[in-house]
C-alpha cells in the first residue's frame, strides 16, 4: 500500500468513526510544503472536491478537478497535493542572485 494510500485509508476510518459518533465532517483544510491553503470538501459518499484557497482577503476558491472523474478519492488527492504542493526548486545552474 502506498503512502498516500494508507493515508487516505485512516483518514476515511477517522472519518468514519466521527460519523458514528454523531460528528460530520465536511472538509478538511491543509497547507502544503510550498505554503498553498487548500480545503477538501466532501463531495458524496466516497468522494471529494478539492479548492486551492487564495491568500487574499475576499477572493473565490479555485477548484482543481480530477480528470476522469467528477469526484476525487482521498489517495487521489493526497498523491496530486504531494506532488504540486512541493516548493519550487531552481532551474540547474542558477544561482540566487545578491546583492550588496
Amino acid at each position: 500500500m502506498s503512502t498516500a494510500s494508507a493515508l487516505a485509508w485512516r483518514c476515511n476510518r477517522a472519518m468514519h468513526a466521527c460519523a458514528e459518533l454523531g460528528i460530520e465532517i465536511r472538509a478538511l483544510r491543509v497547507e502544503t510544503l510550498d505554503g498553498r491553503r487548500w480545503s477538501i470538501e466532501v463531495a458524496t459518499v466516497r468522494g471529494f472536491r478539492l479548492f486551492e484557497l487564495e491568500s487574499a482577503a475576499g477572493s473565490e476558491a479555485n477548484e482543481h478537478h480530477p480528470i476522469e472523474t467528477d469526484d476525487w478519492h482521498l489517495d487521489e488527492i493526497v498523491e496530486y497535493l504531494d506532488a504540486v504542493g512541493r516548493p519550487k526548486t531552481p532551474p540547474a545552474g542558477s544561482h540566487p542572485s545578491t546583492t550588496s
